[in-house]
């Protein structure tokens, strides 16, 4: 067999084997395509955060409660996708003492059907209100200086 004829049988098992690869290939992306129609769910899994520890009603405990919980409510958005949901979730990360304090603001909320969870963070944010706190600051900031004494 000469040299050229040879060049020729690899160019068509060649173009064969792209036209085979080719149709395979077509076939994956089909069949992918209509798993992620069929089933959204089977995409890249979501992220997820740990649920917050149960609000205690402490001013310490709400500085860090606070930005968990709005984090978790974006975070699992689509979970807790109605407002109605978040609230109660919310409502369900609160101590028992906590959920007394706030007792007649859900009974509102489930009087009017008005399920809003910024009026509930509010609420809890007044319930660990200190009027104090600017002034507690700064006396804390005071009394970390250094004492100064006076050189004799």
């Amino acid at each position: 067999m000469d040299e050229t004829r040879f060049q020729q049988l690899i160019q068509q098992a060649l173009a064969a084997q792209e036209q085979r690869f080719s149709v395979t290939i077509t076939e994956l992306q089909s069949g992918l395509a209509a798993i992620k129609t069929s089933s959204p769910s089977l995409n890249l899994p979501k992220p997820r955060l740990p649920n917050p520890d149960k609000f205690d009603g402490t001013l310490s405990t709400w500085e860090v409660w606070y930005p968990e919980m709005k984090a978790k409510l974006r975070i699992t958005q689509q979970a807790l996708d109605e407002e109605e949901a978040q609230f109660w979730y919310i409502y369900s990360r609160l101590e028992k003492k906590v959920q007394a304090l706030v007792a007649p603001q859900i009974a509102y909320a489930e009087r009017e059907q008005s399920y809003e969870t910024q009026a509930l963070f509010d609420q809890l944010a007044r319930l660990c209100d200190n009027p104090n706190t600017k002034r507690d600051a700064e006396d804390k900031a005071l009394l970390s200086l250094p004492v100064q004494r006076p050189r004799h």
